[in-house]
């Protein structure tokens, strides 16, 4: 069964995008498909399918299993695939859409290997990097890629401008001062844009870590559900001042720890 949207077409198993890119691989030559996927393609191309992968899912990195909602059709309710991931996207583009990568992507996929190039020399001469931070090490020392590092490829989009950002809080940051407050009831009211916000492991609620308008960190734990999935949410609060500290794996940063945390 197949229910025809907006844009795409969807089935429990597929969609086809924009209602003609069906990146369904089995069409295609089995042999064909592995001897090209092990052979690998040049990195600037699997990058760039990876930025036009990325818009197709409307600028959000899906996972292996694909996202999957329920959707009204003429037959009621169904449980379809929403979108697939953006690994899988990526394969298709390679092996039959490479028209879809534009000089526009390839420019940015140099653009983004030219900023990972340079982050990662350090990272390398650290001898401290993580399994994924590895992966992309490989990648970048690679001519061509093959289908063990498509995954890897597909979140590097994401990657760039997660880091990117958090490059830009950290700049923001850097004058980052200890909060203090000269009112007798102990109160300070402040403007926040939430950076994280993570349910805690011991306790109902939420860790939130956030900067201020004048670029001062703070952090916080609260119960309140309007900080469920609040990051790049702004507020304006009033709280109370629990202690001063620096921000977690960040020790020349200066943070604020708040407590009695509401909403005004």
């Amino acid at each position: 069964m197949t229910h025809k949207g907006e844009k795409h077409i969807y089935s429990e198993n597929n969609v086809i995008y924009f209602g003609k890119y069906n990146f369904d691989m089995s069409v295609l030559d089995y042999k064909e498909v592995n001897a090209l996927n092990k052979e690998g393609f040049p990195k600037e191309q699997v990058l760039a399918a990876s930025i036009v992968a990325t818009e197709f899912n409307e600028n959000e990195y899906v996972k292996a299993s694909g996202k999957h909602e329920f959707q009204d059709t003429e037959h009621g309710s169904r449980y379809f695939i929403s979108k697939l991931a953006n690994k899988a996207i990526v394969e298709g583009i390679l092996h039959m859409y490479p028209h879809l990568i534009e000089d526009k992507h390839i420019q940015a996929a140099r653009n983004i290997l030219k900023e990972l190039e340079v982050d990662f020399m350090f990272k390398i001469m650290s001898d401290n990097m993580s399994e994924f931070e590895g992966s992309i090490a490989s990648v970048l020392a690679s001519d061509k890629i093959g289908k063990q590092y498509y995954g890897v490829c597909a979140y590097l989009p994401q990657y760039a401008v997660k880091k990117a950002l958090e490059k830009t809080i950290t700049d923001k940051s850097e004058a980052s001062q200890h909060l203090t407050t000269t009112r007798p009831d102990g109160k300070i009211f402040l403007n926040i844009e939430v950076l994280r916000s993570n349910p805690s492991q011991m306790y109902p609620g939420y860790n939130v870590s956030a900067i201020t308008d004048k670029n001062h960190r703070v952090s916080f734990f609260t119960s309140k559900e309007e900080f469920r999935n609040a990051q790049g949410k702004t507020f304006k609060i009033v709280s109370k001042i629990k202690s001063h500290g620096t921000v977690w794996k960040q020790d020349h940063i200066n943070e604020t720890r708040l407590n009695y945390v509401k909403i005004i």
